[in-house]
């Protein structure tokens, strides 16, 4: 039985060695293919394809990746397995994630309202103003994206993504639509 291909398209050949040595008991690792059953590409490089897992500033993993946790999300693509969704009740005080029932503030609901109904990302400043109002500092901002990190991202998953200059967003993964 022939065993699956992750493509991994990368210039590095560190990173495209150290990503076959990671799934190399479950998977074969070509370079690029058509026949690839998923594809990992490092935005370094060029675009991603559709549907790729992606390396780099403002992908699913820096560089270097969190080994474990790009070999988990590798697994899990594969698997087929539905991620969990991230959703509100009706008065928006409770969120439903998977199987957990998570209680909010009132302003980490409006922070967590303002990234999940973004396309992409959501700078900083923006948040500060729809959160928080007018004079809030960023460090209050960090602050609530924290809280809500510790609320959603027990297992180790992540689930707000952040990018220095484009600020943050939720894995998209993640979200109701998606």
């Amino acid at each position: 039985m022939e065993r699956k291909k992750l493509a991994v398209i990368t210039d590095d050949e560190r990173l495209f060695h150290k990503i076959r040595l990671l799934v190399s008991d479950v998977l074969e690792t070509v370079r690029e293919s058509d026949e690839a059953s998923l594809t990992v590409s490092d935005l370094r490089c060029r675009p991603a394809p559709s549907g790729s897992i992606t390396l780099g500033r403002g992908g699913d993993f820096q560089i270097p990746p969190p080994l474990a946790a790009l070999r988990a999300r590798i697994l899990e693509r594969l698997s087929g397995e539905e991620c969990p969704r991230i959703r509100l009740s009706s008065d928006g005080s409770l969120l439903r994630f998977g199987e957990r029932t998570v209680r909010l503030t009132d302003t980490e609901l409006r922070l967590l309202r303002a990234l999940l109904f973004a396309d992409g990302f959501v700078s900083r400043e923006q948040l500060l103003h729809e959160v928080f109002g007018e004079g809030a500092d960023g460090g209050l901002l960090n602050v609530y994206v924290h809280y809500l990190r510790e609320k959603l991202e027990g297992d180790g998953v992540r689930v707000i993504i952040s990018s220095r200059k484009e600020g943050y967003k939720i894995d998209e993964r993640f979200k109701v639509n998606a």
